[in-house]
């Protein structure tokens, strides 16, 4: 057929591109890595693997599994016995699946991949909750005259109309550690119902607020209703952590004599 094309004048053929094949099949000698873990962080998870088993390996390839598709991360060289990367700058509350393939120093031959693992990166401190550890009521004491008087705080559920009754509020995480800079919202209600909101916490974790009552006039009219009272703490704001959603409570009564010095917590 060439020579019957080569004698009708045309143009000998040439070569533009070539290529060859052949099976490959078990020329690739690396085992698949295993990812054993992925730890979050802030807007980042660092993944640990254990290197291929026949350490034929030296380069891996980590990768995305999107709905089994591979998007490829980073390349990486690792011989030592455990290998870990660190995937930053990711957006926290999303999850994240990855996968990845091991290569011999050619780098011709990528291993089958390894298992998948998935993790979702969360802000820094988001991963504890806080909450008001006792909430109790009290009120400040005054003895004595000019310069001698002294003021003293008198834990207390039992007060006169007239006076300010103070709410004092440890805060603190679920392992006990006081919690500075969170700020307590509170309810009271009985017969009659305000809301207020503490001071910010300490280093100690203290917070504290108070409520002015007021005593009625010298007909004995208006003032603070007497009765049974509840003060509760209807939500903290923590710039480093959340609420942990319990309304702990303490109880007081308001009336026209001071009562026993005792205290009622209720959480």
């Amino acid at each position: 057929m060439l020579d019957a094309w080569l004698n009708l004048g045309m143009a000998a053929p040439f070569v533009m591109a070539s290529a060859s094949w052949h099976d490959e099949a078990g020329s690739c000698e690396t085992v698949a890595p295993t990812l054993v873990d992925a730890i979050t962080g802030d807007s980042e998870i660092t993944l640990n693997w254990t290197p291929a088993a026949n350490e034929v390996a030296s380069y891996y390839y980590l990768y995305y599994d999107q709905a089994g598709k591979a998007q490829l991360v980073t390349e990486l060289d690792c011989l030592a016995a455990d290998c870990s990367y660190t995937d930053s700058g990711l957006t926290n509350g999303q999850n994240y699946c990855y996968k990845l393939t091991a290569a011999d120093s050619s780098t011709e031959c990528q291993s089958d991949f390894s298992n998948i693992v998935c993790a979702t990166p969360k802000q820094a401190g988001q991963q504890q909750v806080v909450g008001v550890a006792t909430i109790e009521t009290g009120k400040w004491v005054r003895e004595g005259k000019g310069k001698n008087a002294t003021e003293t705080f008198v834990f207390t559920n039992s007060f006169s109309a007239g006076d300010e009754v103070t709410i004092r509020m440890l805060v603190n995480t679920e392992s006990g550690t006081p919690v500075s800079g969170a700020t307590i919202s509170l309810a009271i209600d009985g017969p009659e119902s305000i809301v207020i909101s503490s001071t910010v916490s300490g280093n100690d974790g203290v917070a504290t607020a108070s409520w002015a009552t007021q005593r009625p006039n010298k007909k004995g009219n208006g003032g603070t209703s007497n009765g049974s009272y509840t003060t509760t703490a209807t939500a903290v704001s923590s710039p480093q952590y959340d609420w942990d959603g319990i309304s702990s409570n303490a109880s007081f009564t308001i009336d026209q004599t001071s009562g026993a010095m005792m205290v009622r917590k209720d959480h």
